[in-house]
């Protein structure tokens, strides 16, 4: 048929996604670690608001995808987006609450709020956990407020 919608190189593409059964998880499933992919590569490039636009559609797809509330918050935090990254952080907390990185990035969330109480108390739940890098608790910029404060230093310094 000339002149048909469906002629041209994208043709079978188009038909293809017309197929798409959207009410499938693994299909769902799918464009959430699409949509997760593509915001690893924003954050990459600190495009901080569309790599936050990219992990919400995550979590759209697929809200059990529990990598991206980690990439979520650091994209949050780095907008001074505090309250959306706290509140993503309980998310996780309620789906994964033994992750490392869930307490690494509260104690991230703590320092840069200065509740550096609860920010000591989140950076030691998170080696507790397993996290073990810890040159990164001496260089991550968002632990500035924690590594001014004595009491985290002297906790550091026992690791």
């Amino acid at each position: 048929m000339e002149g048909s919608h469906n002629d041209g190189p994208d043709a079978d593409k188009h038909d293809h996604e017309e197929n798409i059964d959207h009410s499938d998880p693994k299909n769902q499933r799918r464009m959430g670690i699409h949509h997760y992919n593509e915001g690893n590569k924003l954050l990459a490039t600190k495009k901080w608001k569309e790599a936050i636009g990219n992990y919400q559609m995550a979590l759209k797809h697929d809200e059990k995808l529990f990598e991206v509330y980690i990439n979520l918050s650091v994209a949050q935090l780095r907008t001074k987006e505090y309250d959306q990254a706290y509140l993503t952080l309980q998310k996780l907390r309620s789906f994964q609450p033994q992750n490392p990185s869930l307490y690494y990035n509260l104690a991230c969330y703590y320092s840069l709020t200065k509740q550096l109480e609860f920010g000591r108390v989140a950076i030691q739940k998170a080696t507790q956990m397993g996290f073990r890098n810890f040159k990164t608790l001496k260089t991550d910029p968002d632990l500035e407020n924690l590594k001014n404060d004595p009491a985290y230093n002297q906790w550091l310094a026992t690791l």
